[in-house]
């Protein structure tokens, strides 16, 4: 394919052309020619150069040729020469159209450096690309399909020293939704840049022609988060893209206002969305917000960010208990035996931080009652109180409590020997295989197990039965407004639901049990107990084993997730591969959760101050 002229230079000067890339398109078909069954097109990026004294001056050609699945009709005796048994009188073949069907050229100077086809955005001949001018760079979106060179959206990229690029683009980039993408270098310098949603992109929900710029962008965030979500594919992007774009400390009131209004778009979307656990996925998109953009400028331990972390893993964890069990026909629960004595350290949290709620109830009554009014009460809006008040968290409680319930009552009566419980050293599920499966099982194993059941409420001073039976009984009359259901879990705040705290005071099981447990009294009430992200049980060094830093204070390295904060000692363990061709519902929980934190962060190793 020859060139076209440079313009304003001698047609006789010789042309150099080199190809820099390829890139396959969508064709568009419309089936009229009965000859031709299939179409596509190959987008050629060349480089042309001319060397006109003393400098050479470049620019970028796109080349477009087709490819057609046409219907030939053979020759007579083709079936004879080529050794068929059928006579062939037709057949399908890919024909290449002999000329380019399309030609567009950059201006002189203006260059394509690197080029990254989007083939999920209609019309599916878009691109990202990097061009230089000589002088700066800049990245773009290209049509490779138009008629015309007409780049869109220049963005100035800086920081690049070579002449070589590449091109990474994030999932919300690669739908022309918010997201990021990264320009690499040969010397391995980069530029990490925001990318905005494209204009010819649709936004799920609505949005008024007058929104401001924070309801513009939550519009944006939420739409490329549940587009990502109905792929499952990992929205960290969004989330950077927002920090970029409105960094976190100078506009407090600005980033509340895009936090509130990006969880209430989620929160609309995903009840409209089958398939999608719209309380796990709010609470996940939560803590990613309150992990970058914090209650306060100085606020490293925002009270929401626990709260929605607490939220995630109660629904996470009720999720488990359901994962590992089996419902018969006749109503009867069986749960897998290898994952008995992980279900209790699942357990153990749970009712950990239910009790704390339960304790936070009666206090906040008991206050009222001296008061002698709930309207002059301070409470934190944030409360652990909460997940009792708030109809949606409170059923998720009184279920976690029937399913502490069931496998105490399956344990009860179980006389097969199960699993041994994991230690430090090496956990049991992955020393186990298909042929010495039961061999680590041992018939004490289910006789601890059943104490160790009925020893996790006793331990917090909850009453399972009794606080069941009064969680069911709250009634609230009044019935809350919808909205205000709906806000106090979009907020994280006990504010909009203030009102009905009596009818909850009112149903209290006021046993002093809460308050008299052996772990109530261990703890202490300055520093909050610390339980593993993945393995679930207390972490009573809090890390693995210290080492000396060089400054002489003892240090260990923690593997924490780099979202909600969590720490786990799972990843610090070194076991053997499973040879198992079978894995239990808890070990495969624990292989996904191993990968990322359930919120959706990553684990990152960090090294922390030992404490004494």
């Amino acid at each position: 394919m020859p060139p076209p002229p440079f313009e304003g230079v001698d047609r006789r000067i010789r042309i150099h052309s080199t190809l820099q890339s390829m890139s396959f398109i969508f064709q568009p078909f419309q089936g009229k020619d009965e000859t031709v069954a299939e179409k596509v097109a190959a987008v050629l990026v060349y480089e042309d150069h001319v060397f006109t004294p003393p400098e050479s001056i470049r620019r970028s050609r796109l080349e477009i040729v087709t490819f057609e699945r046409r219907l030939i009709q053979l020759a007579p005796g083709f079936s004879d020469i080529s050794g068929g048994n059928t006579e062939l009188s037709s057949m399908w073949e890919w024909y290449t159209a002999p000329h380019a069907t399309n030609t567009v050229v950059s201006p002189i100077g203006t260059t394509i450096q690197t080029l990254q086809p989007l083939h999920a955005i209609p019309p599916y001949s878009l691109a990202l690309a990097i061009i230089s001018d000589g002088r700066t760079r800049s990245r773009v979106h290209l049509d490779l399909c138009a008629k015309q060179w007409n780049p869109k959206g220049h963005y100035p990229v800086k920081g690049i020293r070579g002449d070589f690029t590449t091109l990474v683009v994030s999932q919300g980039a690669e739908r022309g939704q918010l997201g990021l993408c990264a320009v690499v270098d040969q010397y391995r310098s980069q530029h990490l840049g925001v990318v905005n949603k494209l204009d010819e992109q649709p936004i799920l929900g609505e949005l008024a022609e007058s929104a401001s710029d924070t309801e513009k962008y939550a519009a944006w965030a939420a739409t490329s988060i549940i587009l990502a979500e109905r792929q499952e594919t990992n929205w960290s992007d969004v989330i950077h893209a927002l920090q970029a774009i409105l960094p976190p400390s100078p506009r407090h009131r600005q980033t509340l206002e895009l936090t509130r209004s990006i969880i209430q778009r989620i929160y609309n979307l995903a009840a409209n969305e089958i398939g999608m656990d719209q309380l796990f996925l709010v609470s996940r998109v939560q803590i990613a917000l309150f992990s970058v953009f914090k209650n306060h400028d100085d606020d490293d331990n925002d009270a929401r960010l626990a709260l929605a972390t607490d939220i995630l893993r109660l629904n996470e964890a009720s999720e488990l208990v359901d994962r590992c069990a089996t419902f018969d026909d006749d109503g009867s629960i069986m749960f897998d035996l290898d994952s008995i004595w992980p279900l209790l350290a699942v357990f153990d949290w749970a009712i950990s931080v239910i009790a704390r709620a339960m304790r936070q109830a009666i206090l906040v009554d008991a206050s009222a009652e001296w008061q002698g009014s709930n309207d002059s009460l301070i409470i934190d809006p944030h409360s652990p109180l909460l997940i009792l008040l708030h109809p949606t968290l409170r059923s998720l409680c009184i279920r976690i409590l029937s399913q502490l319930h069931q496998l105490s009552t399956f344990l009860s009566t179980l006389d097969r020997p199960i699993s041994q419980p994991e230690n430090k050293v090496l956990p049991a599920s992955s020393s186990s295989s298909s042929s010495s499966s039961s061999n680590t099982r041992d018939p004490m194993a289910t006789v601890v197990a059943r104490e160790q059941i009925r020893d996790i409420p006793q331990r917090q001073g909850v009453d399972v039965e009794q606080w069941g039976r009064a969680l069911e009984s709250v009634t609230m009359s009044p019935e809350p407004d919808q909205t205000d259901i709906d806000q106090s879990l979009i907020q994280l705040s006990i504010t909009p639901l203030r009102p009905h705290l009596p009818a909850l005071f009112k149903i209290l099981h006021t046993s002093s049990a809460l308050f008299t447990s052996e772990y109530f009294q261990n703890l202490n009430q300055n520093q909050r107990v610390m339980y593993d992200a993945i393995d679930w049980r207390i972490l009573h060094d809090r890390g693995g084993g210290g080492t000396w830093g060089g400054s002489g204070d003892e240090t260990k390295e923690v593997v924490v997730c780099d979202r909600c904060g969590w720490q786990t000692e799972a990843l610090t363990k070194s076991a053997p591969v499973s040879g198992t061709n079978t894995i239990s519902p808890w070990a495969e929980w624990k292989s996904q959760a191993e990968e990322n934190c359930i919120c959706g962060g990553t684990w990152v190793r960090k090294q922390v101050e030992m404490e004494d």
